[in-house]
Protein backbone atom coordinates (compact mmCIF):
# COMPACT_ATOMS: atom_id res chain seq x y z
CA UNK A 1 0.00 0.00 0.00
CA UNK A 2 1.42 3.03 -0.95
CA UNK A 3 1.89 6.33 1.50
CA UNK A 4 -0.86 9.14 0.32
CA UNK A 5 0.19 12.34 -1.82
CA UNK A 6 -0.91 14.71 0.75
CA UNK A 7 -2.19 14.41 4.73
CA UNK A 8 -3.15 16.75 7.53
CA UNK A 9 -0.68 17.03 10.89
CA UNK A 10 -2.49 18.06 13.42
CA UNK A 11 -0.68 19.78 16.00
CA UNK A 12 -1.32 21.77 18.98
CA UNK A 13 1.53 24.07 17.48
CA UNK A 14 -0.15 23.98 13.64
CA UNK A 15 -1.75 22.13 11.17
CA UNK A 16 0.42 21.37 8.73
CA UNK A 17 -0.52 20.34 5.30
CA UNK A 18 1.92 17.33 4.28
CA UNK A 19 2.65 17.48 0.81
CA UNK A 20 4.77 14.94 -0.91
CA UNK A 21 8.22 16.19 -2.39
CA UNK A 22 9.70 13.33 -3.86
CA UNK A 23 10.86 10.34 -3.27
CA UNK A 24 14.72 8.62 -2.45
CA UNK A 25 16.35 5.91 -0.70
CA UNK A 26 13.43 3.99 -0.45
CA UNK A 27 11.56 6.96 1.64
CA UNK A 28 9.03 9.20 0.68
CA UNK A 29 9.70 12.72 1.18
CA UNK A 30 6.91 15.27 2.95
CA UNK A 31 7.07 19.29 3.49
CA UNK A 32 5.23 21.46 5.18
CA UNK A 33 5.46 25.22 6.60
CA UNK A 34 2.97 26.75 8.86
CA UNK A 35 2.71 29.00 11.84
CA UNK A 36 6.87 29.97 11.64
CA UNK A 37 7.52 26.01 11.35
CA UNK A 38 8.80 24.05 8.38
CA UNK A 39 7.90 20.31 9.16
CA UNK A 40 10.12 17.67 6.71
CA UNK A 41 9.00 13.84 7.07
CA UNK A 42 10.77 11.02 5.47
CA UNK A 43 8.62 7.82 5.98
CA UNK A 44 9.67 4.24 4.27
CA UNK A 45 6.12 1.73 3.67
CA UNK A 46 7.00 -0.23 6.44
CA UNK A 47 7.20 3.33 8.91
CA UNK A 48 10.21 4.12 9.57
CA UNK A 49 10.55 7.92 9.92
CA UNK A 50 12.62 11.00 10.24
CA UNK A 51 10.94 14.16 11.05
CA UNK A 52 12.78 17.72 11.20
CA UNK A 53 11.33 20.92 12.68
CA UNK A 54 12.51 23.93 12.09
CA UNK A 55 11.87 27.20 13.28
CA UNK A 56 12.42 30.99 12.11
CA UNK A 57 11.90 32.33 15.67
CA UNK A 58 16.27 32.60 16.22
CA UNK A 59 15.25 34.04 19.52
CA UNK A 60 13.83 30.80 20.98
CA UNK A 61 17.91 29.57 20.78
CA UNK A 62 17.09 26.37 19.13
CA UNK A 63 16.14 26.66 15.21
CA UNK A 64 15.68 23.02 14.41
CA UNK A 65 14.39 19.92 16.30
CA UNK A 66 15.15 15.93 14.38
CA UNK A 67 13.43 12.97 16.04
CA UNK A 68 13.49 9.30 14.06
CA UNK A 69 11.01 6.68 15.25
CA UNK A 70 8.98 3.55 13.80
CA UNK A 71 5.34 2.69 13.85
CA UNK A 72 3.08 0.25 12.88
CA UNK A 73 0.71 1.86 10.39
CA UNK A 74 0.76 5.46 8.93
CA UNK A 75 -2.30 7.08 11.59
CA UNK A 76 0.10 5.35 14.57
CA UNK A 77 3.01 7.54 12.74
CA UNK A 78 1.36 10.55 12.82
CA UNK A 79 -0.06 10.29 16.51
CA UNK A 80 3.58 10.15 17.03
CA UNK A 81 4.71 12.81 15.32
CA UNK A 82 2.21 15.09 16.35
CA UNK A 83 2.96 14.51 20.22
CA UNK A 84 6.83 14.98 19.79
CA UNK A 85 6.15 18.21 18.23
CA UNK A 86 4.02 19.66 21.02
CA UNK A 87 6.01 18.27 23.57
CA UNK A 88 9.43 20.09 21.80
CA UNK A 89 7.78 23.26 20.86
CA UNK A 90 3.90 23.99 22.48
CA UNK A 91 6.29 25.59 25.73
CA UNK A 92 7.68 28.11 22.80
CA UNK A 93 4.69 28.96 21.27
CA UNK A 94 2.41 29.08 24.08
CA UNK A 95 4.12 32.05 25.79
CA UNK A 96 5.02 33.79 22.21
CA UNK A 97 1.54 35.61 22.18
CA UNK A 98 3.67 39.32 22.01
CA UNK A 99 5.49 38.37 18.54
CA UNK A 100 1.90 36.43 17.31
CA UNK A 101 0.05 40.16 18.17
CA UNK A 102 -0.34 41.93 14.56
CA UNK A 103 -2.32 45.84 14.74
CA UNK A 104 -5.45 46.28 13.03
CA UNK A 105 -6.52 50.24 13.12
CA UNK A 106 -10.58 50.58 13.55
CA UNK A 107 -12.31 53.58 13.67
CA UNK A 108 -12.23 53.64 17.60
CA UNK A 109 -8.38 52.52 17.49
CA UNK A 110 -5.96 49.76 17.00
CA UNK A 111 -7.20 46.35 17.98
CA UNK A 112 -4.54 42.81 18.32
CA UNK A 113 -5.25 40.46 16.19
CA UNK A 114 -3.78 36.67 15.90
CA UNK A 115 -3.35 34.53 12.90
CA UNK A 116 -2.98 30.89 12.63
CA UNK A 117 -2.72 28.31 9.36
CA UNK A 118 -2.96 31.14 6.97
CA UNK A 119 -1.52 28.78 4.30
CA UNK A 120 -4.62 26.35 4.13
CA UNK A 121 -7.45 27.69 1.47
CA UNK A 122 -10.68 26.84 3.67
CA UNK A 123 -12.84 29.76 4.91
CA UNK A 124 -11.29 31.98 7.47
CA UNK A 125 -12.51 31.06 10.87
CA UNK A 126 -13.04 33.84 13.14
CA UNK A 127 -12.86 32.92 17.12
CA UNK A 128 -15.02 35.92 19.02
CA UNK A 129 -13.61 35.66 22.58
CA UNK A 130 -16.44 36.37 25.90
CA UNK A 131 -16.65 39.04 28.15
CA UNK A 132 -17.26 41.03 27.44
CA UNK A 133 -14.08 42.17 28.70
CA UNK A 134 -11.96 39.48 28.24
CA UNK A 135 -9.02 38.50 25.58
CA UNK A 136 -8.36 36.34 23.11
CA UNK A 137 -7.28 32.97 24.02
CA UNK A 138 -4.27 32.73 21.47
CA UNK A 139 -3.82 29.11 22.77
CA UNK A 140 -7.16 28.33 22.12
CA UNK A 141 -7.03 29.85 18.79
CA UNK A 142 -3.41 27.34 17.79
CA UNK A 143 -5.18 24.61 18.90
CA UNK A 144 -8.15 24.38 16.89
CA UNK A 145 -7.58 21.33 14.51
CA UNK A 146 -9.59 22.82 11.81
CA UNK A 147 -9.23 23.15 8.12
CA UNK A 148 -9.17 26.47 7.59
CA UNK A 149 -7.35 29.50 8.37
CA UNK A 150 -8.17 30.79 12.16
CA UNK A 151 -8.71 34.36 13.12
CA UNK A 152 -9.27 35.90 16.41
CA UNK A 153 -8.52 39.51 18.18
CA UNK A 154 -8.59 41.05 21.04
CA UNK A 155 -11.92 43.44 21.33
CA UNK A 156 -11.35 46.86 22.24
CA UNK A 157 -10.65 47.75 25.82
CA UNK A 158 -8.97 44.00 26.07
CA UNK A 159 -5.64 42.29 25.83
CA UNK A 160 -3.21 44.29 23.85
CA UNK A 161 -5.90 46.09 22.18
CA UNK A 162 -6.31 50.32 22.58
CA UNK A 163 -8.21 50.89 25.72
CA UNK A 164 -11.55 52.87 25.80
CA UNK A 165 -11.30 56.21 26.77
CA UNK A 166 -14.93 56.97 27.40
CA UNK A 167 -16.39 53.19 28.59
CA UNK A 168 -19.64 55.63 29.55
CA UNK A 169 -20.57 55.90 25.92
CA UNK A 170 -19.33 52.52 24.76
CA UNK A 171 -21.83 49.67 24.21
CA UNK A 172 -22.45 46.19 22.04
CA UNK A 173 -23.08 48.20 18.83
CA UNK A 174 -19.46 49.69 19.17
CA UNK A 175 -18.06 46.09 18.69
CA UNK A 176 -20.28 45.20 15.97
CA UNK A 177 -19.02 47.71 14.26
CA UNK A 178 -15.82 46.88 15.30
CA UNK A 179 -16.15 43.33 13.88
CA UNK A 180 -17.36 44.22 10.65
CA UNK A 181 -14.48 46.90 10.37
CA UNK A 182 -12.45 43.68 10.62
CA UNK A 183 -14.23 41.20 7.86
CA UNK A 184 -14.24 44.20 5.78
CA UNK A 185 -10.25 45.31 6.74
CA UNK A 186 -9.02 41.72 6.23
CA UNK A 187 -10.45 41.33 2.86
CA UNK A 188 -12.77 38.88 3.74
CA UNK A 189 -15.49 37.51 1.41
CA UNK A 190 -16.67 34.74 3.84
CA UNK A 191 -16.30 33.82 7.27
CA UNK A 192 -17.31 31.23 9.90
CA UNK A 193 -18.13 32.62 13.33
CA UNK A 194 -17.26 31.11 16.58
CA UNK A 195 -18.30 33.13 19.68
CA UNK A 196 -18.52 31.41 22.31
CA UNK A 197 -20.32 33.44 25.86
CA UNK A 198 -20.76 37.03 24.85
CA UNK A 199 -18.47 36.23 21.46
CA UNK A 200 -21.72 34.39 20.82
CA UNK A 201 -23.56 37.72 21.45
CA UNK A 202 -21.16 39.29 19.04
CA UNK A 203 -21.58 37.48 15.99
CA UNK A 204 -25.50 37.45 16.23
CA UNK A 205 -25.34 41.12 17.05
CA UNK A 206 -23.12 41.42 13.86
CA UNK A 207 -25.68 39.10 11.58
CA UNK A 208 -28.26 41.24 12.81
CA UNK A 209 -27.18 44.64 11.81
CA UNK A 210 -24.94 43.93 8.80
CA UNK A 211 -26.99 40.74 7.40
CA UNK A 212 -25.48 37.53 6.68
CA UNK A 213 -24.13 37.72 3.47
CA UNK A 214 -20.35 37.29 4.52
CA UNK A 215 -21.07 34.31 6.98
CA UNK A 216 -20.46 31.06 5.60
CA UNK A 217 -22.35 29.10 8.94
CA UNK A 218 -21.81 30.33 12.76
CA UNK A 219 -21.02 27.96 15.97
CA UNK A 220 -22.49 29.79 18.80
CA UNK A 221 -20.82 27.61 22.03
CA UNK A 222 -22.59 28.59 25.87
CA UNK A 223 -24.29 31.56 23.97
CA UNK A 224 -24.91 34.69 25.99
CA UNK A 225 -27.90 36.28 23.78
CA UNK A 226 -29.94 37.87 26.45
CA UNK A 227 -29.28 39.46 29.63
CA UNK A 228 -32.48 39.07 31.28
CA UNK A 229 -32.03 35.07 30.42
CA UNK A 230 -28.38 34.93 31.68
CA UNK A 231 -29.36 36.50 34.95
CA UNK A 232 -32.52 34.21 35.07
CA UNK A 233 -30.05 30.78 34.55
CA UNK A 234 -28.18 32.17 37.17
CA UNK A 235 -30.78 32.13 39.99
CA UNK A 236 -31.81 28.89 38.49
CA UNK A 237 -28.20 27.91 39.27
CA UNK A 238 -27.48 29.25 42.17
CA UNK A 239 -30.47 27.31 43.53
CA UNK A 240 -28.60 24.49 43.41
CA UNK A 241 -25.75 25.23 45.50
CA UNK A 242 -25.56 24.19 49.02
CA UNK A 243 -28.13 26.57 51.67
CA UNK A 244 -24.59 28.12 52.64
CA UNK A 245 -23.36 29.36 49.62
CA UNK A 246 -27.27 30.28 48.26
CA UNK A 247 -27.18 32.60 51.68
CA UNK A 248 -24.26 34.71 51.96
CA UNK A 249 -24.45 34.77 47.82
CA UNK A 250 -28.47 36.56 49.32
CA UNK A 251 -27.03 38.47 52.02
CA UNK A 252 -24.44 40.08 49.95
CA UNK A 253 -27.01 40.87 47.15
CA UNK A 254 -28.70 42.86 49.95
CA UNK A 255 -26.21 45.06 50.94
CA UNK A 256 -24.75 42.54 53.83
CA UNK A 257 -22.18 40.81 53.03
CA UNK A 258 -18.07 41.21 52.61
CA UNK A 259 -15.76 40.73 48.85
CA UNK A 260 -14.84 37.74 50.64
CA UNK A 261 -17.67 36.38 51.30
CA UNK A 262 -19.05 36.68 47.18
CA UNK A 263 -15.23 35.70 46.22
CA UNK A 264 -16.18 32.50 48.13
CA UNK A 265 -19.15 31.48 46.67
CA UNK A 266 -18.18 32.27 43.03
CA UNK A 267 -15.40 30.17 43.78
CA UNK A 268 -17.71 27.23 44.24
CA UNK A 269 -19.85 28.33 41.99
CA UNK A 270 -17.43 28.59 38.89
CA UNK A 271 -16.49 24.90 40.41
CA UNK A 272 -19.96 23.75 39.23
CA UNK A 273 -21.12 25.69 36.42
CA UNK A 274 -18.11 27.48 34.81
CA UNK A 275 -15.64 24.32 35.03
CA UNK A 276 -17.02 20.57 35.99
CA UNK A 277 -13.81 18.68 36.16
CA UNK A 278 -12.17 18.14 39.10
CA UNK A 279 -8.36 18.50 37.05
CA UNK A 280 -9.85 22.21 36.70
CA UNK A 281 -10.76 22.85 40.49
CA UNK A 282 -8.11 25.31 41.26
CA UNK A 283 -8.77 27.09 38.27
CA UNK A 284 -12.16 27.47 39.02
CA UNK A 285 -11.34 28.88 42.29
CA UNK A 286 -9.15 31.16 41.05
CA UNK A 287 -11.65 32.73 38.83
CA UNK A 288 -13.64 33.00 41.53
CA UNK A 289 -11.21 35.37 43.09
CA UNK A 290 -10.63 37.69 40.15
CA UNK A 291 -11.71 41.60 39.90
CA UNK A 292 -12.95 41.62 36.71
CA UNK A 293 -11.39 44.78 34.12
CA UNK A 294 -13.02 48.16 33.38
CA UNK A 295 -14.82 47.22 30.44
CA UNK A 296 -16.65 44.25 32.34
CA UNK A 297 -17.39 46.17 35.53
CA UNK A 298 -19.44 49.41 32.92
CA UNK A 299 -21.03 47.05 30.31
CA UNK A 300 -22.07 43.83 33.05
CA UNK A 301 -21.33 45.31 36.53
CA UNK A 302 -19.34 43.87 39.70
CA UNK A 303 -21.67 40.89 40.43
CA UNK A 304 -21.39 37.93 37.51
CA UNK A 305 -25.17 36.35 38.90
CA UNK A 306 -26.70 40.35 37.63
CA UNK A 307 -25.97 43.00 35.47
CA UNK A 308 -25.93 46.11 36.49
CA UNK A 309 -24.19 48.11 33.57
CA UNK A 310 -24.78 48.98 30.48
CA UNK A 311 -26.31 45.95 28.51
CA UNK A 312 -28.64 45.85 31.24
CA UNK A 313 -31.66 45.76 28.86
CA UNK A 314 -29.00 43.75 26.09
CA UNK A 315 -31.51 41.08 23.66
CA UNK A 316 -31.21 39.11 20.38
CA UNK A 317 -33.46 36.37 20.90
CA UNK A 318 -35.64 38.00 18.17
CA UNK A 319 -32.53 38.28 15.82
CA UNK A 320 -32.41 34.41 15.93
CA UNK A 321 -35.15 34.63 13.79
CA UNK A 322 -33.20 36.68 11.41
CA UNK A 323 -30.41 34.22 11.09
CA UNK A 324 -30.44 32.30 7.38
CA UNK A 325 -27.35 30.58 7.91
CA UNK A 326 -26.33 27.20 9.61
CA UNK A 327 -25.97 27.57 13.58
CA UNK A 328 -24.57 24.58 15.88
CA UNK A 329 -25.52 26.02 19.32
CA UNK A 330 -23.07 23.99 21.90
CA UNK A 331 -23.26 23.66 25.88
CA UNK A 332 -22.09 21.91 28.64
CA UNK A 333 -24.34 19.65 30.35
CA UNK A 334 -23.31 21.66 33.58
CA UNK A 335 -23.10 24.96 31.56
CA UNK A 336 -24.00 28.22 33.38
CA UNK A 337 -26.48 28.47 30.77
CA UNK A 338 -28.87 25.99 31.19
CA UNK A 339 -29.94 23.21 28.26
CA UNK A 340 -33.73 24.64 28.55
CA UNK A 341 -32.44 28.25 27.62
CA UNK A 342 -30.45 27.01 24.65
CA UNK A 343 -33.21 24.81 23.45
CA UNK A 344 -35.41 27.99 23.56
CA UNK A 345 -32.81 29.56 21.19
CA UNK A 346 -32.06 26.70 18.88
CA UNK A 347 -36.30 26.62 18.05
CA UNK A 348 -35.72 30.57 17.07
CA UNK A 349 -32.82 30.14 14.69
CA UNK A 350 -33.95 27.85 11.75
CA UNK A 351 -32.70 24.82 11.29
CA UNK A 352 -30.31 25.09 13.68
CA UNK A 353 -28.53 22.20 16.04
CA UNK A 354 -27.54 21.79 19.56
CA UNK A 355 -24.55 19.70 20.67
CA UNK A 356 -24.38 19.16 24.69
CA UNK A 357 -21.22 17.85 25.72
CA UNK A 358 -20.86 15.93 28.48
CA UNK A 359 -19.18 16.44 32.31
CA UNK A 360 -18.48 20.18 30.70
CA UNK A 361 -19.45 23.94 32.42
CA UNK A 362 -19.53 26.85 30.74
CA UNK A 363 -15.64 26.56 29.44
CA UNK A 364 -16.01 23.74 27.31
CA UNK A 365 -13.03 24.27 25.58
CA UNK A 366 -11.34 23.53 28.68
CA UNK A 367 -13.45 20.86 30.47
CA UNK A 368 -13.77 18.91 27.48
CA UNK A 369 -11.49 19.84 24.49
CA UNK A 370 -11.64 16.69 22.04
CA UNK A 371 -15.47 16.47 22.17
CA UNK A 372 -15.59 20.30 22.21
CA UNK A 373 -13.23 20.26 18.94
CA UNK A 374 -14.98 17.11 17.59
CA UNK A 375 -18.62 18.73 17.43
CA UNK A 376 -17.03 21.69 15.68
CA UNK A 377 -15.25 19.34 12.80
CA UNK A 378 -18.43 17.15 12.44
CA UNK A 379 -21.10 20.10 12.23
CA UNK A 380 -18.16 21.56 9.72
CA UNK A 381 -18.06 18.51 7.82
CA UNK A 382 -21.92 17.99 7.83
CA UNK A 383 -21.93 21.61 6.01
CA UNK A 384 -19.53 21.08 3.41
CA UNK A 385 -16.32 22.52 5.56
Amino acid sequence: MQNPDTFYLETDTAMFLMKKDRRSFGKDRYTAYANGFLCTIGVNRRFSYTVSLKTDRTYWGVCEFVEKGRALSFEGMLSDISKWIDDKVWDLVSDDDDNDAQPFKTSNGMIAYYQYNTHLDGIPVIFLHGGPGDGANTTRGRKMHLKHPIYTYDQMGCGRSDRISDLSSWDQEDYYRELNEFIEGMGFEKVILIGASWGAGLAVGYAARYGCERIELMILPSPFISSERWMTDQMRNMERLPDEYRKEMEAFMRGEGSIENYQHVMSEYYSRFLFTREINREIAIAAGQTVQNDVFLSMWGPNDLVCEGTMKDFDLTSDLQRIDVPVLFMCGDSDEVTIDTINEYVKMAKGSRLSVIPYAGHAIGKDQPTLYMDSMKAYLEENGQ
